[in-house]
Order: structure tokens, then C-alpha cells, then sequence
């Protein structure tokens, strides 16, 4: 049974798909086992099998997804592209910019197209460290600091990929140019409520301090979603972009970003993260166009994440979602520096539990 709309009032049991009972020792040991989970939730075939809650948060509490917001940006360009509002993926991104864009030392720059920039393979230089993530953040405008001498091309463009925020910020700055209105206005039309998600936040200032605001919002992190808003984001993507009978984000644009970047698989990836000091984390299998990939025991999975264990995990083949929010403390209104033990127990909890409770 595949449905295209989730029933929020199914509940666990053996008889739809799953034995809840290791899901039910799972809560119970939570608050000992996994502080760092603030809800889990797990949706196969449409119904809502498992939901709770930790820490003091609800369905409907809005919590940081940090890079969540790099899959929720590539569904809005997967729309722009269909409605004709970006023209190509391929079009250079100085075409778009006009004079925000200046003419800086190396003339590769002027190569770059949002393709590279979607599939992580500007070729710039970025350093995935805080002191130049505070750098970035302070520039005035992050087209002049891309276009410019700021940051250095050190590969052909198209050849090479790094897990950077500056691309991420270019996509959403050239997308917030194309369409000529704000991303937040936008995302309300196109995703949010035709998805029912009711509310969200996206701000156009990263969470650093002394951060310039720009003029588009924030594109590789500073979303905030509520659980149900994440499962309702995931749903969509498991259904192949649609809602009901609504193609909410177009099919082929899902088919293309969600397929791997050649050369940018599983041990690619370990490699790259060992070398800037990121651990491990299990299952990771390749990148496509803003979208992580994972292999959850030879199961396909899209893997819509943000840093300290924010997911939705969208497994096809087994008609199953996914969604966990985990390690910021009741109250705050801040992003907070995530934890590790969220990011690598979400996989954990995904492969060690719920996998093998699935009938």
C-alpha cells in the first residue's frame, strides 16, 4: 500500500507493518540512553506508526534543521526550473547577477553554474572551519565575496567536490535573483502550504554573531521546522514530490537530484570528512544535487539531514519514513552547536531498530 497523504491517527501496531515493541523500550530508555532525542517518528505506507516526544518538545514545536534547509532549497529550485522561472541549471551564475558579480582574478569563476554549485562542485576553496564560516557570514554580500578574490578557485569547476555553505548561499541568492520576490514568500506558495506545514522559519542571517543579513535567506542552514512539518516534507518526497493529487515538487527534478554525483560515493565521502575532522557517520553512500544519499543495508535511502541528528530518512524500497529532531534543550530560541551523538544515533536508531522491527 502506497498512500499519498499520512494518517496522523494510525498508531502502532504488529498488524500495519511493524512490531512497536522495540520502538516502545526505545522510549522508555530515552531519557537515560539517548538524551539527545527530542522526537522520532515513523510513517510506513502511510500510516503513522510511531510518535513521541522528549525533552519537553511537541509535534508542533518549531526546532533548528540546520542543513535540512539545503534539500528544502533544492526542491524550490526543482519548481523554479519547472515553472520557467530559472532558465537553465547550466547558465553561468554571473549571468544572473549583473553587477554584484565583479570580475576577480581567476576568470574560472565566470564558469560556475548553479549545477556545480547544487552538486558541491564550484571548485573555490572553501574551508569547513568556523573562522572562515565566521568570515563569510560577515561579508556585506556573499556574490561580491564569491565573485571576488575572497576565496580562491582551486579546482576546475564541475571536477571536484566540497561540502560548502558558500555554494549553498550562491544557489539561494541566484533563485532569490531569478524569481524576483523573497524565498520565505515562496516556499509558503510552493511547499509549505501545500504540504500543510503551517509554520517555519527562515531568516536571511546565519546564527553567528556579527552575521550581515542578505538579501536572500540563508541557503545551506537556519531553517527551523516542526517535527510534523519535517514529516511532511519527507512524505512528499517519498510520494515522488506529490501531495494527494497535487504534484507539489515536479518528479524529474527529484529523479535528477536525488541520483549520485559520479565519483562521490560512500568511501569518498568517509575519506573527506575523516580529512577536516568530522567522524564517521554509517551508511553514507554518495550526493546528488543538494540531497545526501545512504545505504541502509542495501536498502536506498534519501537522506534529508541537518547537523546533531536533525532527519528524514526516506527509504523507497520499503514504502518507510523516518524523521527524528534531536540536541537542542527545551526553551531556547537559538541555534545551538549540535551534537555528535544525535548525528550518529539517528543511523544508529534507523539501522539497530526500527529496520529490523519492520515485518
Amino acid at each position: 500500500m502506497n498512500s499519498s497523504t499520512i494518517d496522523w491517527e494510525s498508531g502502532p501496531r504488529a498488524d500495519r507493518g511493524i512490531d512497536p515493541a522495540p520502538l516502545e523500550r526505545l522510549a522508555e530508555r530515552a531519557a537515560e540512553e539517548r538524551p539527545w532525542l527530542n522526537s522520532l517518528l515513523v510513517v510506513r505506507h502511510g500510516r503513522l506508526l510511531f510518535e513521541r516526544y522528549f525533552n519537553g518538545f511537541g509535534p508542533d514545536d518549531l526546532h533548528p534543521v540546520y542543513s535540512v534547509t539545503k534539500q528544502w532549497l533544492s526542491c524550490l529550485v526543482g519548481i523554479a526550473l519547472e515553472e520557467g522561472l530559472l532558465p537553465s541549471l547550466d547558465m553561468p551564475l554571473a549571468d544572473y547577477h549583473g553587477s554584484r558579480a565583479p570580475r576577480g582574478s581567476d576568470p574560472r569563476k565566470r564558469m560556475i553554474t548553479l549545477r556545480h554549485c547544487m552538486a558541491m562542485q564550484s571548485g573555490l576553496g572553501w574551508r569547513n572551519d568556523m573562522d572562515f564560516a565566521t568570515a563569510f557570514s560577515r561579508a556585506a554580500d556573499p556574490v561580491a565575496f564569491f565573485f571576488g578574490d575572497d576565496i580562491e578557485v582551486v579546482e576546475d569547476p564541475g571536477t571536484a567536490w566540497v561540502y560548502s555553505a558558500c555554494d549553498s548561499q550562491m544557489v539561494a541568492e541566484t533563485l532569490r535573483t531569478a524569481i524576483g520576490r523573497p524565498l520565505t514568500e515562496a516556499a509558503r506558495e510552493w511547499l509549505a502550504d501545500p504540504l500543510g506545514i503551517r509554520e517555519f522559519k527562515w531568516p536571511r542571517t546565519v546564527s553567528i554573531p556579527g552575521a550581515a543579513t542578505w538579501r536572500a535567506e540563508i541557503g545551506p542552514s537556519e531553517m527551523w521546522l516542526s517535527p510534523r512539518g519535517l514529516a511532511r516534507l519527507g512524505f512528499c518526497l517519498l510520494n515522488h514530490g506529490s501531495q494527494g493529487r497535487r504534484q507539489v515538487v515536479p518528479r524529474r527534478w527529484l529523479e535528477l537530484a536525488t541520483a549520485p554525483t559520479p565519483g562521490v560515493d560512500g568511501p569518498f565521502l568517509q575519506d573527506f570528512y575523516a580529512q577536516i575532522g568530522v567522524p564517521p557517520v554509517r551508511a553514507m553512500s554518495g550526493y546528488g544535487l543538494h540531497f545526501g544519499l545512504k545505504d541502509f543495508d542495501g536498502h536506498p535511502v534519501i537522506s534529508v539531514a541537518g547537523s546533531g541528528g536533525q532527519y528524514a530518512f526516506v527509504v523507497p524500497d520499503l514504502d518507510l519514513l523516518i524523521v527524528q529532531t534531536a540536541g537542542l534543550a527545551p526553551g531556547e530560541s537559538d541555534a545551538v552547536p549540535p551534537s555528535q551523538a544525535g548525528l550518529d544515533g539517528g543511523v544508529d536508531i534507523a539501522l539497530d531498530v526500527i529496520l529490523p522491527a519492520l515485518d
